[in-house]
């Protein structure tokens, strides 16, 4: 499964609008595997302002908090994309 970023556009909201459920999944995990590379991979989904960084990462945390279904549902992804990034680095 191949993750498909979309880097927010400048002046979005720093909530977790800035990031699909699916993106937020796939940049955990691809952080989970690279974390030296945590810079890029922090720009590629368009997240190189700290602050803005640690708001929308608040904002899912708070979110997937309130609905179990959601939690679920990232918790599904995010593990398809840790595998897949974990075998991208063999």
């Amino acid at each position: 499964m191949a993750p498909h970023p979309r880097p927010a556009p400048t002046g979005e909201p720093a909530t977790e609008s800035a990031l699909t459920l699916d993106q937020y999944a796939s940049m955990c995990a691809e952080l989970a595997v690279f974390a030296d590379r945590a810079d890029a991979v922090f720009a590629k989904y368009g997240l190189t302002d700290v602050r803005r960084r640690a708001a929308v990462d608040a904002a899912w945390k708070e979110r997937l908090s309130r609905y179990p279904s959601e939690r679920a549902e990232w918790e599904r992804r995010y593990w398809q994309y840790e595998s897949s990034w974990r075998g991208s680095r063999r």
